[in-house]
């Protein structure tokens, strides 16, 4: 972007490298997002006005505009019901063993794929409950999981190992951008 110095510095070139990259800074970060902010601020403020704001404390205002980012995956399992399946059928020991050994981003991969967003409201994962499904397909094994995201359900085949579960499960997160139903 080339911008027009005589307006911005109508001497610039007295000014010193230093005070020029200083003006140039602030006008790409301050001056330049002025007016775009201040309607975006308007607008903001308009639906949620600063006093209410003023009550929480900003990391509780991070969680309560962003969601939790951080979560104990132990809770999740813990939260989750069952349809056509019990929490000791193989398919699902198999499941949380492979789920608990993906890395974070994979996981919350996951839970986007089944929730819509990578994120859970500020009440964290003890509040969250989706449910896993068998879906009840022919061919489990040659089956993907899907989601279906209205319902906060992952339909998960009966897979006859861990391997194939694992392989099947990894390629619908990682080629599927909510890899369900609506």
């Amino acid at each position: 972007m080339l911008l027009n110095l005589k307006k911005m510095v109508p001497t610039f070139l007295s000014l010193r490298i230093t005070e020029y990259v200083d003006l140039y800074v602030n006008y790409m970060f301050n001056k330049s997002v002025k007016k775009p902010f201040e309607d975006f601020m308007q607008g903001f403020l308009r639906g949620c006005p600063a006093r209410n704001w003023k009550m929480f404390f900003p990391e509780e205002l991070q969680v309560l505009l962003q969601g939790c980012t951080t979560f104990d995956w132990h809770l999740l399992e813990k939260n989750v019901t069952y349809r056509q399946y019990t929490k000791l059928d193989q398919t699902i020991r198999n499941f949380w063993t492979v789920f608990h050994k993906l890395p974070e981003e994979k996981k919350k991969m996951l839970l986007g794929n089944i929730s819509g967003s990578d994120r859970i409201s500020g009440y964290g994962l003890e509040c969250f409950r989706f449910c896993i499904e068998d879906p009840q397909v022919e061919n489990p094994d040659e089956s993907l999981p899907y989601a279906s995201i209205c319902y906060l359900t992952l339909f998960l085949p009966r897979y006859s190992n861990k391997k194939i579960l694992k392989k099947k499960l990894l390629y619908a997160i990682e080629n599927n951008e909510g890899f369900g139903r609506a």
